[in-house]
């Protein structure tokens, strides 16, 4: 797939739609690797990098990280990592890098 806008996409199809696992890069430095299902990010352990250097990772349900996610940042040369609960693309729950909270929270 590719237009215009320098988007691109490699990976699987099915019935015409980016299905299955793929790369999806736009012009400006922005990548997602991982599962699509029916032309959305869906699946456990899809990475996206904001065009800024910016992560996040996790699971993905209808475009949006969903779930359990982690976002990792840089700036000045160091890095932070936050670890939380995603609902809808926003993180909802802040949880503690060392702990297996998940059993806590009914968020999900």
């Amino acid at each position: 797939m590719n237009d215009d806008k320098k988007t691109t996409y490699t990976g699987h199809f099915k019935n015409n739609q980016m299905h299955g696992t793929g790369t999806y890069s736009w012009g400006d430095g922005q990548v997602y690797i991982g599962p699509f299902y029916k032309d959305k990010k869906q699946g456990k352990g899809g990475i996206y990098r904001f065009a800024d250097g910016q992560y996040i990772f996790g699971d993905w349900h209808d475009g949006q990280l969903h779930g359990l996610g982690f976002q990792l940042k840089q700036n000045d040369g160091k890095f932070s990592v936050k670890k939380g609960l995603w609902h809808n693309g926003k993180m909802v729950k802040t949880l503690d890098l060392n702990k297996n909270e998940l059993e806590e929270c009914d968020i999900l």
